[in-house]
Parts: structure tokens; C-alpha cells; sequence
């Protein structure tokens, strides 16, 4: 072939790309930054050769006092940044970057840890799931233990038993079991990785701030599941998933809202019965086994922080969080409309 012939190939090929990419819609990636520029650097790389064509990176800063808000503004300037002001939480922050997604044409958003490890093709087939299934609210990938890439983490997805308030697996969990493959439907998908179809965030709202940190993707995937929507595992893609760091480092914070949480979500979204079953048995004995556990491991502050969000977790209003928390779901709104108020001065 001469020359002329290879440059004709050539062509053509550029040509199908493009219009692929034409046909491919537009995707936005929320990545929440708390003190972690380094994490959030590797995941924004990753995320940037992920061979996605219409994936937009949005770098949410949780309110960071260390300076990492002003690396990472540095080190990509071609991504979106959206500057929360304060500790949103992991809820709150990704909320805001949710809405901030869909407010500038977003068909989905790829709600992604830091601490996430994804390859080069990961996200088209997710897209793909809701393209091609369109009662799809929520989709994601099989997630795997990064010290043994043979472990399986998060099930693949889960359901939520609001009896107990505890996750049962929808498949192997910490095992080496071969994972499932194909597509099959979850009760909700860990939040570390997961692709949200912006119609579904429009009907059902975003992550709920008040619950500041931990069970905001059951109770995001059961407020789908009451609308309709289905919550799909893409069996055949798989990322790493490290385990977050900042959660590491506050365990009484990560404690109380463990606790929490799964009360809260369990009040919301199960009966009047299930409801009275969980809050005795949380009362009875969750919450004593686990101060009295801490106290025996000489971690009473633990222990203090599980009774205390057994306690919020039965007695609290489960709709309406703590005065910081109402206050930062007020900023999450108020962000929304900010960015709402701009897209129509522009338009």
C-alpha cells in the first residue's frame, strides 16, 4: 500500500474515533480531596487515561487547611474544581460535586475514591450498562482488595437487612472466589466506585449530607430502588480499592457514624416492626458489647463513640441531622444553586 493508501486508513480511522466519541455521552468524575493531594493526584491520572473521551474531572475540595486544595488546582488545570469552603463530609462533599455535575450537562457521574486503582477501559462498559438498560439508576464494578488483588472487596455489591441494620453479601466477600461476571442486580454498590445516572440524581437527589459519613450509597440506592430504579454490578470490570485513609485516622468520627447510619438507614427504609427489632437489638446488645469490647482493649473513646451512635441512631430524628450537619447540607444546596444561577447567566 502506498503512501496515499495509508494516509486514506489513517483518516478513516481518525474519523470513526470521532464520531464515536460524538456518540459516546458526557461524563463527569466527582473526585472528593480532603488533606490527600497525593491520592487524589494518582486518581486523577488514572481517571485521565482512563480512554474515556467525554469524561470531565471534577476535583471537590472538602474544605482542606494543608494546601492540598492549592496543588491539585496546580497540577490540573484542565479539570473542573469546585471549593466546598468546609468538611462537607464524604456525603456532603460528593453531594455538592453531584449536583455541580449534572448542572453542566453531565449524563452521569462517577462518584470515585481516591484511593481507587482504575485501568485504561474501566469506565465504558459502565456507561454502556445505563445506555443500554434505561431503568438503571446506579452502576459499578467488582472492587478488589489491594493487598491481595484475589480478594474480593464489597461483595460486588450488597443488600442491606434493616432487621439487624448489618450488609449481607450479594456475592464472595474477602474471598478468592472466582467473581461473577455479566451484569446482575445489587441492593447498592460500595460509594468508592460507583457511575450514577443524572436523571436518577434528579429524581431521588443526591447523596444525603446529614449523614455526614458512611451508608450514604444503601440509603442513596434504596431511595432509587422506591422510584424504580435498579442497581447493576458490571461483573466483567474491576478496580482496586485501597481502603480510605482519612477515615483510618479519625476512627471515634468513623465509629459514631458507623453506628449511626446503619440505625438511621434501617428507620428510614424499613418498617415500623423491622425498625422496633433493630432498635432493641442495638440497645441490648450492640451497644453494650461494643463499649464494653473497647473498654477490655483499653480503647474506651471507641467504645464511647459506638454507644453514643447506637444511642443517636435509635432515639435521633433519622431525617434531620446535628445543627453542623443541617448546616452542611444547607451549603450543599446553596453550592447547587450557585452554580444553577451561573449556567443561566451564561445561557
Amino acid at each position: 500500500m502506498g503512501d496515499s493508501g495509508v494516509q486514506q486508513v489513517e483518516e478513516a480511522a481518525s474519523t470513526v474515533e470521532e464520531l464515536e466519541a460524538e456518540q459516546l455521552p458526557p461524563v463527569w468524575a466527582v473526585v472528593l480531596n480532603w488533606h490527600d493531594a497525593d491520592g487524589t493526584t494518582s486518581c486523577v491520572n488514572a481517571l485521565q487515561d482512563c480512554g474515556y473521551p467525554e469524561l470531565t474531572v471534577l476535583i471537590v475540595d472538602n474544605g482542606s487547611t494543608d494546601g492540598s486544595d492549592s496543588v491539585l488546582h496546580s497540577t490540573f488545570p484542565n479539570c473542573e474544581f469546585l471549593q466546598t469552603g468546609e468538611n462537607l463530609g464524604y456525603a456532603g462533599g460528593n453531594a455538592a460535586g453531584m449536583l455541580y455535575a449534572i448542572e453542566r450537562g453531565a449524563f452521569a457521574v462517577l462518584v470515585i475514591n481516591p484511593d481507587c486503582i482504575v485501568e485504561h477501559g474501566f469506565l465504558e462498559p459502565l456507561v454502556k450498562e445505563l445506555v443500554d438498560h434505561a431503568e438503571t439508576g446506579a452502576t459499578g464494578p467488582i472492587q478488589l482488595n489491594l493487598e491481595n488483588s484475589e480478594l474480593i472487596w464489597a461483595n460486588g455489591g450488597s443488600r442491606f437487612n434493616p432487621w439487624s441494620s448489618r450488609v449481607a453479601p450479594d456475592g464472595p466477600s474477602g474471598s478468592d472466589d472466582p467473581p461473577r461476571e455479566g451484569r446482575f442486580s445489587v441492593g447498592f454498590i460500595c460509594g468508592a466506585c460507583i457511575l450514577l445516572r443524572a436523571e436518577a440524581i434528579r429524581e431521588v437527589g443526591p447523596f444525603d449530607p446529614r449523614l455526614f459519613l458512611f451508608s450514604e450509597e444503601p440509603d442513596w440506592c434504596m431511595r432509587a430502588a422506591e422510584h424504580g430504579w435498579e442497581t447493576v454490578t458490571v461483573g466483567d470490570v474491576r478496580v482496586i480499592h485501597e481502603g480510605s485513609v482519612s477515615t483510618r485516622s479519625a476512627r471515634r468520627a468513623s465509629t459514631y457514624y458507623i453506628c449511626r447510619n446503619a440505625c438511621w438507614v434501617a428507620r428510614r427504609h424499613g418498617s415500623w416492626l423491622q425498625s422496633t427489632v433493630n432498635g432493641i437489638s442495638a440497645l441490648s446488645w450492640r451497644a453494650p458489647r461494643a463499649l464494653i469490647s473497647n473498654i477490655m482493649r483499653r480503647t474506651p473513646r471507641i467504645g464511647t463513640a459506638a454507644f453514643r451512635g447506637y444511642l443517636s441512631g435509635v432515639f435521633g430524628d433519622c431525617r434531620r441531622g446535628s445543627e453542623p450537619e443541617e448546616a452542611a447540607a444547607e451549603r450543599v444546596y446553596e453550592i447547587a444553586e450557585q452554580v444553577s444561577a451561573k449556567a443561566r447567566a451564561i445561557a
